[in-house]
């Protein structure tokens, strides 16, 4: 059996570029590198702890309602690129139904 995280994952990620924001003290603006029904792989402005449980703000776009989608999510792994970028993988953490209807709605849009 792999250890791949690819090999790992229960739901289909789609390659998408979609703004995000992380309530922290400071505010941590980024955008999306693939999401899922599960979480997301993230480009990040500043360092996330792994291990941490953050709220965070999806701008999905065509959303008719004109809402982010709003979650919890903890920090599975992060790292710093050779580039000084930072990337994280986040699992969500029970997205409202709402929320999780958006979530379903846009990524289905993306095949």
């Amino acid at each position: 059996m792999s250890d791949r995280p690819e090999d790992r994952r229960v739901h289909r990620r789609v390659n998408a570029k979609v703004p995000v924001k992380i309530s922290t003290g400071d505010g941590i603006e980024g955008t999306t590198q693939d999401l899922s029904e599960g979480g997301m792989g993230v480009v990040v402005s500043s360092a996330v702890e792994k291990g941490k449980t953050l709220e965070i703000f999806i701008d999905v776009p065509h959303d008719l309602e004109g809402k982010q989608i709003k979650t919890m999510a903890t920090v599975m792994w992060s790292a710093q690129t050779d580039s000084g970028a930072y990337v994280a993988g986040l699992k969500f953490d029970g997205p409202s139904p709402d929320s999780m209807a958006r979530l379903r709605k846009f990524l289905d849009s993306q095949d």
